[in-house]
């Protein structure tokens, strides 16, 4: 396991309107069986101090796991329409994710991960589904030299 620079950046479309957030932070990187994983403990600036945040990456595959405080579960595969549950604030909402695209270029040395999708919500007190919009997340990971956690 490596230390690393992680970089995330967020393109919400919806309505005509793009709404856009970056995070970069420093984190841990390594090599799986299945691919790749890296995480990184959330602070007040992303919205969720006291929790961490691991990515599993495969090929066809990538999986968002948050726990602490804030809870969640991001489940994206290639060519298909996953539902995921999040848990904030003591609330529990459904979400689907229809996935466009999925890019994975990672090595020892780093790289990126491109995922396009659609995201909508459900919930028990909202019977159906609202969309909520079409994402593009660009990840960029890049060990940090000299440095091993």
């Amino acid at each position: 396991m490596r230390e690393a620079l992680i970089n995330i950046e967020t393109v919400v479309a919806q309505g005509g309107s793009e709404d856009k957030t970056c995070i970069n932070t420093e984190g841990t990187f390594s090599r799986t069986e299945e691919g790749w994983e890296f995480s990184y403990d959330d602070t007040a600036a992303t919205g969720f101090d006291g929790s961490k945040t691991t990515f599993t990456v495969s090929e066809n595959s990538l999986r968002m796991i948050r726990s602490g405080e804030y809870s969640a579960v991001l489940n994206i595969e290639k060519d298909r329409k996953i539902y995921s549950q999040y848990n904030i604030q003591g609330s529990s909402v459904r979400f689907g994710i229809d996935t466009k695209e999925l890019s994975v270029a990672l090595s020892e040395s780093g790289g990126t991960v491109t995922v396009k999708y659609n995201m909508d919500i459900a919930s028990d007190a909202y019977p159906g589904s609202s969309p909520l919009g079409d994402y593009t997340m660009l990840i960029k990971v890049r060990p940090i030299e000299g440095r091993k956690s």
